[in-house]
């Protein structure tokens, strides 16, 4: 974990009403023990989908090779359907999981950010079946 990381848990922590040396032991100890056990997960950097990589710790993005640069909710987007690759998502639950709970009758602007996504690499990278919702089919 990087140090901008470690930052933002032990800030997060203090925010939620815990000492700041409690918070800075907790994130430490919790580091260590991930290190330490090769059994538990490991954040991925890259993910890859089809023509699409994202390295997440720098947020850069590439469309066969070439980076594109999305918004950050277009960028958080491609990053939520590359994590459900091939799978359908329904558009209350993309926009609660990516937007958060005020958004999730907020249609219009999923299809706005989708557009744009759409304008930067393909237009069928990511496709919609009516009544149900969107997603990144597997093939090209």
């Amino acid at each position: 974990m990087n140090v901008e990381l470690r930052s933002i848990a032990i800030d997060r922590l203090v925010e939620a009403g815990i000492q700041p040396n409690v918070a800075t032991l907790a994130v430490d100890i919790t580091l260590e023990v991930f290190a330490d056990n090769p059994e538990l997960p490991k954040e991925t950097r890259f993910l890859e989908y089809r023509s699409i990589r994202i390295d997440t710790q720098l947020r850069k993005f590439w469309y066969k090779g070439v980076e594109i640069f999305p918004t950050k909710k277009e960028g958080r987007l491609l990053e939520y359907f590359l994590r459900n690759p091939g799978k359908i998502v329904g558009t209350r639950k993309i926009l609660l999981d990516v937007w958060g709970k005020g958004y999730v009758d907020s249609v219009e602007l999923l299809r706005v950010h989708i557009c744009g996504i759409r304008t930067k690499t393909s237009q069928d990278i990511i496709r919609n079946k009516t009544g149900e919702g969107y997603w990144m089919p597997a093939d090209e």
